[in-house]
């Protein structure tokens, strides 16, 4: 037979005995869920980008809001594109489905539903896209900064796949009666995006000059003021890049600097020249 909870009245002591009880257990029935809800994101996450089936309305944002060159990532800007799929998720935009949602217990990618007279807050860990609807909203909002580095880096491979296995195009090729194949005159080509057509990580070059002849300026030049490592590890500090990226190897930092280097050596030595020619007159005189 189920105890009786204490009385409140009569027995006060009991009764916040009991109620403490009552918190501590939900807390930790909470705290355990809370660690199953971000494991089943994680295992999501910790599949190959190739592999992928849901991306957060957060991990969006923070890749369209991008910056190709810095990689840093403009908030403003990360806030807007969150609005804007919580805009399209309100005007039923997506079709059904699509918009899933990590929910239940266990918890489990489930499809959102909106009921017609809710007005959705944006919430961007809380809600996720399936991996056609993300390429969809990302190729819609091909002006954004980081739109093309996210079809390039999560659909790449997936367009390279498709675009080998399709069949042959009608009347490319046709055999004729005497079974002599015909080529036609004209194949037709269908121009591919400009994301598919890129290769490779964002050229690097440009912003590994600029940020070098910054360095140049606080007066470290490398060998004669700092070792080559140590101001190739300086330089993608300031770019906000980690040294191991792709791009931004010691290699491609030195390749990228050298002409400056030796344009910065060349007038040296030329006001070094001009300086002993002016000595040289003036003793003369």
């Amino acid at each position: 037979m189920p105890q009786k909870p204490p009385d409140k009245r009569w027995d006060p002591e009991g009764y916040a005995i009991e109620q403490a009880r009552r918190m501590r257990a939900a807390r930790l029935r909470d705290e355990a869920y809370a660690r199953r809800w971000h494991r089943a994101w994680a295992a999501e996450r910790a599949r190959p980008i190739g592999q992928r089936r849901y991306f957060s309305f957060a991990e969006i944002a923070e890749q369209l809001a991008r910056d190709p060159h810095s990689l840093a990532t403009h908030p403003k800007l990360r806030e807007r594109i969150a609005g804007d799929l919580a805009a399209w998720v309100q005007n039923r935009q997506f079709a059904s489905g699509e918009v899933v949602t990590l929910s239940g217990d266990p918890p489990d990618f489930r499809p959102f539903q909106l009921t017609p007279d809710a007005i959705l807050v944006p919430d961007a860990e809380v809600l996720a896209l399936r991996r056609g609807a993300c390429r969809r909203y990302a190729e819609a909002r091909a002006e954004l900064t980081g739109a093309a580095g996210l079809l390039h880096d999560w659909f790449a491979a997936e367009a390279a796949t498709a675009n080998t296995a399709d069949p042959p195009q009608p009347g490319a090729a046709r055999t004729g009666s005497k079974g002599v194949q015909q080529q036609t005159s004209k194949q037709e080509t269908t121009p591919k995006p400009q994301w598919q057509r890129r290769r490779g990580p964002e050229p690097t070059k440009d912003k590994i000059i600029t940020d070098g002849e910054r360095l140049f300026g606080e007066g470290q030049v490398p060998p004669d003021t700092i070792p080559w490592k140590q101001f190739a590890i300086e330089l993608c500090t300031n770019i906000g890049v980690n040294p191991d990226t792709r791009g931004y190897g010691l290699d491609t930092i030195q390749k990228a600097l050298r002409p400056l280097i030796e344009e910065r050596r060349a007038r040296r030595l030329n006001s070094a020249a001009t300086e002993n020619a002016e000595s040289t007159d003036s003793t003369e005189s």
